[in-house]
Order: structure tokens, then C-alpha cells, then sequence
């Protein structure tokens, strides 16, 4: 399913339902304003059959809702090239047939969740671009990916990029 920029604009919310049964992609085009707030979602009531979504290069705001989760069956998430902040939940860690995650270029801060070490079908993901800080997950795939997957962030640290520095405590 291809929605056009002229068809899906403002907020969509509950009762605004797309509904994605019998098709596999959702991909959202350019220039489209759509903000990720808990109470609104992008799919609604076959969220086991979208596998592809991809709502990057737009100019989304607001937070990553915790119930991204909810979309059980998807494979590919793309929310890079956004205004999307804050941080990124632990939730998203039940997405267990996720393959490719790309967060790049948005505004989110935090932690990688350690709960992504659960992640483990992940190919491809992306986190670069952001403000994010702390050790990466030292499992794999996190901690196999090219550092280029994580650079220009505030401080993260762990393989692939150098290891994090313990803080000394005077009189420890």
C-alpha cells in the first residue's frame, strides 16, 4: 500500500483506522506531516500482516509511542530523516521479527534500551544522527554492526566504538 501525500495528512488517530489486511508494505511518501504520540497510530487493525513501514523523510514530531510494539509482524521500521525526539522505548524490543530498524538522523536522546539484545533477527540498523549516549547493547548484532551505524551522537560507547571509561570516585 502506497498512501499519497494528498490523501494522509494532519494527525491519524484511532478512530482515522488505515486498514493494511492483504498488504504487506506501508510506505509513506515525502513532505507528509504525521506525529507519533501514544493514542494515535499509523495502522490499526492488522498489525500481524504489515511487514514494511516506512515513514522516513518527513517531518514527524513528537515521541516513538511505546505501542510501535504492537506491530507484531513487522520486519522493516524506517523513521529516519525526522523531527522525532525523545527516547527510545524498551518495547520496541518485542518486535521480534524486526530485520531492519533505521532511526538515523532524528533528534532522540538516551540509551540504546539494553532490552534490544533481544533484537537478535536485526540485519540492518541505524542509530546515527541523534543525541543518544551510553553503552551500546554488548550482544550481538548491536555490537557487530560498523560504528558508521552509530556515529555523530552525544557519547555512546561499547563495540563497535570504544569501550565506555569508568568514572573514579575520589576516596573509591
Amino acid at each position: 500500500m502506497i498512501l499519497k501525500p494528498r490523501l494522509v495528512s494532519g494527525q491519524l488517530r484511532l478512530e482515522n483506522r488505515l486498514d493494511a489486511r492483504g498488504s504487506h508494505e506501508l510506505v509513506q511518501p515525502e513532505n507528509t506531516w504525521w506525529r507519533l504520540q501514544e493514542g494515535e497510530h499509523v495502522v490499526a487493525p492488522s498489525t500481524e500482516q504489515l511487514k514494511w513501514l516506512d515513514v522516513s523523510s518527513n517531518a514527524i514530531g513528537g515521541q516513538i509511542p511505546s505501542s510501535v510494539s504492537k506491530l507484531s509482524g513487522l520486519e522493516r521500521l524506517d523513521i529516519s530523516r525526522n523531527r522525532v525526539r525523545g527516547t527510545i522505548p524498551a518495547s520496541m524490543a518485542e518486535m521480534a521479527r524486526l530485520q531492519w530498524l533505521d532511526l538515523s538522523r532524528n533528534a532522540l536522546v538516551g540509551r540504546i534500551p539494553d532490552s534490544f539484545a533481544r533484537l537478535t533477527s536485526v540485519r540492518h540498523a541505524s542509530f546515527r544522527g541523534n543525541k543518544l549516549c551510553g553503552q551500546i547493547p554488548q550482544a550481538r548484532p548491536f555490537n557487530q554492526f560498523r560504528a558508521a551505524a552509530y556515529a555523530h551522537n552525544l557519547c555512546l560507547c561499547g563495540k563497535p566504538l570504544p569501550p565506555c571509561r569508568k568514572i573514579r570516585m575520589n576516596g573509591s
